[in-house]
C-alpha cells in the first residue's frame, strides 16, 4: 500500500507516483479526500453534561428493561 499526504496549492496540482514492481500491470484505486473527511465527528459534549447522573447499576437496570421491551415488541 502506498499512502502519502499532500497540500495542493493550486487547482492543477500535479502528483507523480512511483509504484513498486508488484503494482505494475495491476488495477489500482486512487482516492483523494480531505484528511479528516469521512471520519466520525467528535461526540457532542451534551453527554458529558449528564455523565454520572445515574449509577452504573441503574444504567444496567435500564439497559435490561430496554432489552425486555425490544424482545416483547419483536414477539408481537
Amino acid at each position: 500500500m502506498i499512502r502519502t499526504f499532500v497540500r495542493p496549492t493550486k487547482k492543477d496540482f500535479k502528483i507523480t507516483l512511483n509504484f513498486p514492481d508488484d503494482y505494475l500491470g495491476e488495477e489500482i484505486e486512487i482516492i483523494a479526500f480531505k484528511k479528516q473527511e469521512g471520519l466520525p465527528k467528535e461526540k457532542s459534549k451534551l453527554s458529558d453534561k449528564y455523565r454520572g447522573i445515574i449509577s452504573k447499576e441503574q444504567g444496567n437496570q435500564l439497559n435490561e428493561h430496554i432489552k425486555e421491551i425490544r424482545n416483547d415488541w419483536n414477539n408481537i
